[in-house]
């Protein structure tokens, strides 16, 4: 395992300095920042930063904010693309299955001359006169 699967990722890190990490996840990674003076420095570091922000006047201009919210929705939107694809690729295999039992369904009887057996007819033939059905002669 490397040192950074170890680590908290800076995400958590800054999602517990603002207080968006959820409860669940906030106790264990404060044991984890406990335990790690670099953590701690990182965590104080993430504290100060958004304190600074926070204690700004300035506003993000109105085109920055449309920019990140539309982000924000694309990233949140299903992806309906991976479904389609899906659904695309099963239609196809499943034609293309299709054709091939239809392909082995007829044989190869049709214009080609070659019959369903080896010697190239379509199965036994009688001599003789046909007989009625029903066994009458």
């Amino acid at each position: 395992m490397t040192d950074y699967d170890q680590q908290p990722p800076h995400a958590d890190l800054a999602r517990l300095a603002d207080g968006s990490l959820p409860a669940s996840r906030q106790a264990e990674l404060r044991a984890e920042v406990d335990r790690s003076p670099e953590l701690a420095r990182a965590l104080s570091e993430q504290q100060h930063a958004i304190a600074l922000l926070r204690s700004t006047d300035v506003v993000a201009p109105d085109s920055l904010r449309m920019q990140v919210e539309q982000e924000i929705r694309t990233a949140n939107r299903p992806r309906r693309r991976r479904f389609r694809l899906t659904w695309a690729l099963s239609a196809a295999t499943t034609l293309a299955a299709a054709a091939v039992v239809i392909v082995l369904l007829a044989g190869s009887g049709g214009s080609s001359g070659a019959g369903l057996f080896a010697d190239g007819t379509t199965g036994p033939r009688r001599r003789g006169r046909p007989r009625a059905l029903g066994g009458a002669r």
